[in-house]
């Protein structure tokens, strides 16, 4: 089996991260694309987050449909400040013998690897993929040190993957909303539906004339 592993905030989730992880799916031959809602972020402590119960049921809404895609709850129910090293290991516990492991980001997030916990024990327990995004040129991440030592960022760097880039984060997603406008098709449908139901980033249960 070739498991990729999909962190983040999903904050919410929207069409971007659905769009990275079937590009990876399909480029890397992975039989499940693994998404994994953070309970708290190790990069986001202090700043305001939605609850983990409704990131992660907004995750499950967005997966299904897609054989390929599937969710685990595992850092949601560890709770505290979620460590990838430590969502790894739990996953390579429970998995069957010769089971790979594929760490997918998105190649804005590579600067920020110098800072997260045991990222050199990490990368020698999964391989890691980076997929293309918006205002990244790869080239200036092959040229650039990134503070990483030589046989991490070699690890880091060698598996890339050019998907379909869609300017979109959950920044902008929350934004909208803020402003009163529309995230219809910029979330899956469900999300969309969900988001309106529970009243999350200051909406109304009510769904304004521009948003039907």
């Amino acid at each position: 089996m070739k498991i990729g592993i999909f962190g983040g905030t999903f904050d919410p989730i929207h069409v971007g991260h659905l769009i990275i992880a079937e590009s990876v799916r399909d480029e890397i031959g992975l039989d499940t694309v693994l998404f994994v809602p953070a309970a708290t972020p190790p990069h986001k402590r202090g700043r305001a987050i939605s609850d983990a119960a409704d990131r992660l049921e907004m995750v499950r809404l967005a997966v299904e449909g897609n054989p390929a895609f599937d969710v685990s709850d595992i850092e949601v129910r560890r709770g505290g400040v979620s460590y990838s090293i430590e969502t790894v290991t739990a996953l390579e516990a429970a998995a069957e013998p010769g089971t790979q492991f594929f760490f997918i980001i998105g190649a804005d997030t590579v600067p920020e690897l110098t800072a997260w916990k045991d990222i050199d024990e990490l990368v020698q327990r999964c391989t890691f993929v980076v997929a293309a995004r918006p205002g990244v040129r790869i080239e200036a991440l092959l040229g650039a040190d990134l503070g990483l030592t030589p046989e991490t960022r070699h690890r880091v760097l060698t598996h890339f993957v050019d998907a379909v880039r869609v300017d979109l984060a959950s920044t902008g997603v929350r934004a909208r909303l803020a402003e009163g406008k529309s995230i219809r098709y910029l979330v899956p449908e469900p999300v969309h539906d969900y988001i309106r139901a529970k009243g999350l980033y200051g909406t109304k249960t009510s769904t304004p004339a521009a948003d039907r």
